[in-house]
């Protein structure tokens, strides 16, 4: 039961950082009226920030079923792991 919340909050993690990602990078693409839901304290970027900090709070559930000995696709999940980790690494490197 812990491997699907935490596969669940890297799923989430990785949409999150997979939306803001595409955001970032084709700005310039999008209408102004999609935009404007990426500005701070709108409902996209809320969420989009949520999704993220829900990953990285299942990062931590990841540690503590491998301390446990969980093990079961251990190597998906911590490619889920390092993904999440180094997309956060992006956007903050982005500068947005």
């Amino acid at each position: 039961m812990w491997q699907k919340i935490e596969v669940t909050g890297l799923f989430l993690g990785l949409g999150g950082v997979i939306a803001q990602l595409i955001n970032i990078n084709f700005w310039s693409f999008f209408s102004d009226g999609y935009q404007e839901l990426f500005y701070g304290g709108e409902l996209l970027a809320f969420w989009v920030s949520i999704f993220i900090i829900v990953g990285m709070i299942s990062s931590i559930l990841f540690l503590v079923n491998l301390a446990f000995k969980r093990l079961v696709l251990w190597w998906a999940r911590l490619s889920g792991f390092l993904g999440l980790y180094l997309g956060v690494a992006v956007i903050g490197a982005s500068g947005v």
